[in-house]
């Protein structure tokens, strides 16, 4: 499988997706994913951006990103093409190859943070970490005898190099995510329960409500309006799953309206508050 059309919340029905792929633009608005990706840079300008930090991507560079984290890829110049390989996991294909011992899992989460983690592959590993991958990818969706067996032998050789590359921590690489963005997500962060409109945030940083959303929607790639809906419906999630009613979470999550909150709820996640689960 070499191609995937995402739909519009990015979700990926697939248990595995592994992708060669290459761009000389690219600009990927943010999502976030059900599963755990893996993206390794191969060649192009390219700023990965999450709400928390933009660093700059050099080639051998491994992206590992777990469930539920926000990110989003953009080509800064269009000189070099943006050459990489995804690789899309759900979690149950992880838990299948993990054991007591080995989680292999372990290597999405730096210090227990549900964050993005960035690897430096040396050349050996890089050139591995490919030829394992355009291994898998033509028997993805193979059904021949031993297929089954070939694909997780390969998964398992990937996520083990994911799991033993070096962590990168040059101290020169600077988090280079705009002030502005990074204050603007963090007072969303603080205040999904209260007064989120424009109007809301224009008072907060003296700057007009016109300008904070295109500046928000230009370097996030959505409209600042989505991802607050979209952040609410992650506190949601987590409310209801911890046993809330589903009155008391629309409250806490700030959508004011009962009926709005229902009908929001419903057409992103695709079923009631009052029938989610975990």
């Amino acid at each position: 499988m070499n191609y995937l059309d995402l739909p519009l919340d990015s979700t990926i029905k697939y248990d595995i997706v592994c992708l060669h792929k290459s761009d000389h633009q690219y600009s990927m608005p943010f999502h976030k994913h059900t599963g755990f990706e893996l993206e390794l840079y191969i060649s192009g300008d390219i700023n990965l951006i999450t709400d928390k930090l933009t660093y700059h991507m050099e080639p051998g560079f491994l992206t590992l990103i777990p469930p539920g984290v926000w990110h989003r890829t953009m080509t800064v110049h269009d000189v070099i093409p943006y050459e990489r390989i995804v690789l899309n996991l759900k979690p149950n294909v992880i838990d299948q190859l993990s054991t007591s011992e080995t989680n292999l899992a372990d290597c999405f989460y730096v210090n227990g943070k549900n964050d993005i983690n960035i690897l430096k592959l040396d050349a050996q590993q890089m050139s591995t970490y490919v030829s394992l991958c355009h291994q898998l990818i033509p028997i993805i969706d193979a059904s021949d005898y031993g297929s089954d067996i070939k694909r997780k032998a390969l998964i398992a050789q990937i996520m083990l190099i994911a799991n033993t590359a070096s962590p990168f921590n040059r101290p020169d690489k600077k988090n280079m995510i705009p002030s502005l963005i990074k204050q603007i997500t963090e007072f969303v962060d603080l205040n999904l329960s209260g007064d989120l409109t424009l109007s809301a945030f224009s008072s907060h940083f003296f700057l007009t409500s016109a300008y904070i959303n295109r500046y928000f929607k230009s370097y996030m790639g959505l409209p600042l309006h989505t991802y607050i809906i979209e952040k609410r419906l992650e506190l949601a999630k987590e409310l209801l799953a911890n046993g809330q009613s589903v009155s008391d979470t629309c409250i806490q999550c700030g959508f004011g309206n009962y009926s709005h909150f229902i009908r929001t709820f419903k057409a992103h996640v695709g079923v009631s508050p009052g029938h989610y689960h975990l």
